[in-house]
């Protein structure tokens, strides 16, 4: 049984008199112990879903099972046994946490909101995390503002980690920090993973971090998923005309990859501009008349690969 299983996500809200579809329908399943990968250009959803899933945004619409109970309308009672096992890593670290408190403070706090009294308990648990994430025990008594960029992003893998989750949402986690760093935070990932036997929703738009971090791929375009593939596979034939322009858009050697000959003009649209056929019609190089009134679905077109495109 998967760990994850989402069906037919809906995220709406009211703007200005009309209703924006951020997440329009979106299905997925994240197995114990894999890592999947979530791409697209910003504006497109991917932030929202990963947030609706751990119920930090309602959804409007269709199911978030976790080992097949249905969490997507519990309250805050309901969902408090569940926060121990869905946890998020965000993107801007000195955002998300609280200057004024201690990394002990951070960390304590969570235990002892999630149901450890013992504060010795509690103290062990949060100094062996922050050792585990590659800091010194020392860092637990001082503050955020002490600690460069990727020492903060450190600090809050430790913090999503002191629970001992099974999933952990990763919005974005390295691409506010250097190069070199973003290396020593993804095998700082790897590394947890494979000792906790972790499983990750990995939100990005560097397909090449993507590419070298996940096991399967999910491209996203306004809202909903115009393909999933394996990642090997995804990179080796993408078959979305928006996968392969984004593909060709990362730096590469390869003479073969960079003759795909795929790209794409303008911006990603506002939710609020969606047509009513193909999401992608704007900015398509072989875009049809059918593609104007008809939506395609996305459907199976090789082993564990669905695209969502009438010609592929």
């Amino acid at each position: 049984m998967p760990l994850l299983c989402v069906d037919n996500l809906h995220v709406r809200y009211a703007s200005g008199g009309k209703i924006l579809r951020t997440v329009d329908g979106v299905s997925l399943r994240i197995e114990k112990g894999e890592t999947v990968g979530l791409v697209g250009e910003s504006g497109c959803g991917k932030t929202t879903l990963g947030r609706s899933l751990l119920r930090l945004v309602p959804s409007s619409e269709g199911e978030i099972r976790v080992d097949d109970v249905d969490i997507s309308r519990f309250n805050a009672k309901a969902m408090r046994p569940y926060r121990k096992r869905l946890q998020m890593v965000f993107q801007d670290p000195g955002g998300s946490l609280n200057p004024r408190q201690t990394i002990l403070t951070l960390l304590d706090t969570a235990l002892k909101a999630n149901g450890f009294p013992s504060r010795g308990e509690r103290r062990e648990l949060a100094r062996d995390i922050i050792v585990r994430v590659g800091l010194a025990e020392s860092a637990l008594d001082r503050r955020p503002h002490e600690f460069s960029g990727g020492q903060r992003q450190r600090i809050a893998i430790a913090r999503a980690l002191v629970l001992r989750p099974e999933l952990i949402v990763c919005d974005e986690p390295v691409s506010a920090l250097d190069v070199s760093i973003q290396a020593q935070i993804l095998n700082l990932l790897l590394r947890v993973k494979r000792e906790l036997n972790l499983s990750y929703l990995f939100i990005s738009h560097d397909l090449s971090v993507v590419r070298y971090f996940c096991d399967r791929v999910m491209v996203m375009y306004l809202g909903r998923v115009v393909e999933s593939a394996d990642v090997h596979v995804l990179w080796r034939e993408p078959c979305h005309p928006y996968t392969r322009a984004l593909i060709e858009a990362v730096p590469s050697t390869d003479l073969a990859r960079r003759r795909l000959g795929t790209s794409i003009k303008g911006d990603l649209q506002s939710v609020a501009e969606q047509p009513q056929g193909c999401r992608f019609l704007s900015r398509c190089p072989q875009a049809a008349e059918r593609c104007a009134w008809e939506s395609p679905a996305l459907r199976p077109v090789a082993e564990n690969q669905y695209v969502a495109c009438h010609f592929a």
